[in-house]
Parts: C-alpha cells; structure tokens; sequence
C-alpha cells in the first residue's frame, strides 16, 4: 500500500505515528509518496510534474533564504517527480494507494491532480481516500487508527475528479481557494481582506511575520506564510507599506518591522 499525500509535513506525521506505534492499519510497505506541490497557487495548466510548477514552488520559497528556499523548492519537486514515476509503477504491477487528504486548497487541489493522472493511465481500481476536514499535519492518534471514512474511488469518482482538474486547469487562475465549501479559482488578491484587516489593527510599525502568523493563527484563510508574504512584497512595491528594518541574515524577508503608508 503506498500511502500519498500533498505535503511534506502530513506524510512526516505519518512517520512519526508508526514510530511511535500509533498506525494500525494495513502495513506501509514503501515510504509514504509526498506530493507537495503547492497546486493551489500559480499555473497548473502543465501535465503531471512539469516545470511550471517548479516555478511555482521557486516562487513560494523565494521569501527565503536564496541558498534555503531554492534547494526547498528543488528537493519538493523532484521528490514529487520521482514520487509519480514510483507510483504508477506500483499501480501497473497491481499494487494499492490510499490517498490522505483534507479541505485545505494545496490538498483538495492535489486529489484532483491524482485523478487525472489516473485518468490518465487508465487505472480504476485499487486506489482508495481518506478526508480529514482539520488536516492530516500532527493528527492525533485516533485519526490514523482508525482512518474514518476511508472509501474506495470508483471509476466514475475518478473520471470526475479528472474532470474537475481539467476545468481548473482551462480557468488557470493564480490562485484555487475554498470558497463556500468548494474549491473554486480565484483572482490573486483574494487573500488581501485578511491582510488589511489585520494591518488595521497593528500600530503603525509592525513585525510582519507577527502579522502573518496572526492570520494563520486563525486557521480560516487556507494559504501560507509565503503566499502572504509575496502579497506584502507586492503592496511594498506599490508603496502602500514601508520596509523600517530587514530581516537578519538567514532569515525569511518577512522577519522585518514594515510601516503603514497613510
């Protein structure tokens, strides 16, 4: 059973539940397949793991470190790469997949990215999903004893899963967010409430990354600390923020104090 999930940080979980010996389902044969791509955010209209979405990734990791976040982006890419080719290896000779996933937009838009590279190589069988509406990152023990709702995709889930993906692909939208309780494309400002409500509330210096984290904190928003980073450098570039101090050396751009421009 190859055990698939859309970030790094859910398959760690994983990990550590059967180290710890909280993992009670079927035995994991392989190391679980991380596709963390970050799918919710810029050009999906490429097939499979293809060089727009290192693009992509090498955009996210830009706020930081140079010698830090490119290696990131690399290593999540050609982990994904490499992840794909091993699965539809396993799947041809007859294996079985159980997909991971939740309602955060990476990963909803990751399951229907699978769905169309099983579309894709014909395969209607063996694959099956868990959901799990808070996320699989740190789930508790429970979550993966018991696996709640797991279900065997059917071929017609499949092919419509596929579908959708292609229908986002044809809108390729910079950005896929869950609005309403569905995953829908949306403009690249659609974050940008939670980020000037927040704003309002700081004085009129500030630590962004308090800032960000205080947004994240809240658990409503569906992105990440990158993605609102690159929409603060965008608002600096416009001059409705000011940089006061930049971030120590090592350190993420966004670990610096910005002004409001009145």
């Amino acid at each position: 059973m190859v055990e698939i999930f859309f970030s790094d940080s859910a398959a760690g979980s994983l990990k550590e539940a059967k180290t710890a010996g909280q993992y009670a389902q079927s035995p994991v044969l392989e190391e679980p397949a991380a596709f963390h791509l970050a799918l919710s955010v810029g050009d999906i209209s490429g097939e499979g793991v293809d060089d727009k979405r290192l693009a992509a990734l090498e955009r996210l990791f830009s706020v930081y470190p140079e010698n830090v976040g490119g290696a990131a982006a690399r290593s999540l890419f050609d982990g994904a790469a490499d992840n794909l080719y091993r699965l539809r290896r396993r799947l041809y000779a007859g294996g079985q997949a159980r997909l991971w996933y939740s309602g955060h937009p990476d990963e909803w838009c990751g399951f229907y990215w699978l769905m169309a590279q099983l579309k894709n190589w014909g395969v209607v069988s063996g694959v099956f999903a868990v959901r799990r509406t808070e996320g699989w990152s740190g789930a508790p023990a429970g979550a993966w004893q018991k696996a709640e709702g797991q279900v065997e995709l059917t071929p017609a889930r499949i092919s419509a899963g596929a579908d959708k993906w292609r229908t986002l692909q044809r809108e390729n939208a910079p950005l896929r967010a869950i609005v309403r309780g569905r995953l829908q494309s949306v403009p690249e400002n659609f974050y940008d409430g939670w980020l000037e409500r927040e704003i309002e509330a700081q004085t009129e210096t500030f630590q962004e990354a308090q800032l960000i984290g205080a947004i994240l904190g809240r658990g409503q928003t569906g992105t990440s600390d990158a993605w609102l980073a690159l929409r603060l450098e965008q608002w600096i570039r416009q001059g409705r923020l000011q940089v006061v101090t930049a971030a120590p050396e090592g350190s993420p751009k966004y670990h610096r104090i910005l002004k409001r421009i009145k």
